[in-house]
C-alpha cells in the first residue's frame, strides 16, 4: 500500500468512526455529545467528502468539532458555578450531584459521611454542603478545614489554608487567556476576597474524593 492509499484509509476510517453513516450512538462515557443538528451537518459532510473527495469538509468537520467541546466545557463549567453559587437554591447541588452520579459518568463520590452518618440522597447531600459554603466562613482568616467524602481512593483528612492559597494566586502572571480549568489568572486575581475561600472549599472536596 503506498502512501496515499494509506492515508486515505486513515482519512475514511476517522470520519466513520467519529460521524457514522446510520445512526450516532453513545458506548463509552467519555464520548463527546452532538447535538441533532451538528449530526446532521456532520453526515452531510461526511456524504460530500465519501462522494467528492473534497477535502474541504474534512476541514469543516474538524472546525465543527472543535466547536461543540467548547460549547460542552463551557456548560460543564457553568453548571458547577451556578451549583456552587451561594445565592441559589439547594435545587441546583440537587441536580449537579443526580447528573454526576449517573451510570454514564466517571463518579467517585456515592456518598458523604456526615456526623458518623452515611448520606446517600444528593439532596440530602447538597444540602450539607450548601450550608457548608453559606455558613462555614471562619475560615476566611487562615484556619484548616477537614471533609470526609466517602469513596474507593479518598484521604482520610487534608488540611491547608486560604493564606496559602492567596499567596499562590498572588504568585500568578497577569493572563486573560484560559488556564486548564477554564478561568484566566485575571479573573482569579481581580474577583475579590472570597476566591481563596471558594478555592479553599473546593481544593478541600476535591482532595478528600481522589478527583
Amino acid at each position: 500500500m503506498d502512501a496515499i492509499d494509506e492515508f486515505y484509509l486513515i482519512i475514511n476510517s476517522c470520519l466513520d468512526s467519529c460521524v457514522p453513516v446510520k445512526t450516532y450512538r453513545f458506548s463509552k462515557p467519555y464520548e463527546l455529545y452532538i447535538p441533532a443538528k451538528y449530526r446532521n451537518k456532520l453526515k452531510r459532510l461526511q456524504n460530500r467528502y465519501f462522494k467528492s473527495n473534497d477535502f474541504t469538509a474534512v476541514a469543516q468537520i474538524t472546525i465543527i468539532f472543535n466547536q461543540i467541546k467548547e460549547k460542552n466545557r463551557l456548560k460543564v463549567i457553568n453548571e458547577e458555578l451556578l451549583a456552587l453559587n451561594t445565592n441559589s437554591n439547594v435545587q441546583n447541588l440537587s441536580l449537579l450531584f443526580n447528573k454526576r452520579t449517573k451510570a454514564t459518568q466517571n463518579n467517585d463520590i456515592p456518598c458523604i459521611q456526615h456526623n458518623s452518618t452515611f448520606i446517600y440522597d444528593s439532596k440530602t447531600m447538597a444540602g450539607l454542603l450548601s450550608s457548608t459554603f453559606v455558613n462555614d466562613v471562619e475560615n476566611i482568616s487562615g484556619y484548616g478545614s477537614r471533609a470526609m467524602c466517602v469513596t474507593s481512593n479518598s484521604r482520610k483528612s487534608i488540611s491547608f489554608t486560604c493564606m496559602k492559597i492567596k499567596k499562590a494566586i498572588n504568585t500568578l502572571k497577569l493572563s486573560k487567556g484560559h488556564g486548564v480549568d477554564g478561568i484566566s489568572s485575571f479573573l482569579y486575581k481581580y474577583c475579590g476576597p472570597d476566591i481563596p475561600l471558594l478555592l479553599f472549599k473546593l481544593f478541600t472536596l476535591s482532595m478528600e474524593t481522589g478527583s
